[in-house]
């Protein structure tokens, strides 16, 4: 996905990707999704954002855990770049991982 890292959103939902076809939260695991905007899901972010993070249903993952990922940096850039990977069928957060190089 490439975006404007000027135009984000505060809350949810603001993806890009696979979603549910009937606009209800079905269950974890049931979005694929890549969201990009200034919702600190789980506490502990570093910055103001916007911050590039997986939307997997029921929480948004900025990789690797159910927690906050130290190392996830806020994208204030005017472009920004970001992918999504994982197995497709597991909801858990430690088997996806987000990558947003710099555009």
């Amino acid at each position: 996905m490439v975006t404007s890292g000027t135009h984000v959103n505060s809350g949810c939902c603001f993806d890009y990707g696979n979603s549910e076809t009937d606009r209800k939260a079905d269950a974890a695991g049931a979005m694929d999704a890549i969201n990009f905007g200034t919702e600190c899901w789980f506490g502990g972010c570093s910055g103001s954002g916007p911050w590039v993070q997986a939307d997997l249903e029921w929480g948004l993952y900025s990789g690797g855990s159910q927690s906050w990922n130290p190392n996830q940096r806020a994208f204030p850039s005017k472009f920004v770049t970001a992918m999504l990977k994982n197995n497709g069928t597991s909801s858990s957060p430690s088997r996806a991982a987000t990558r947003n190089p710099v555009a």
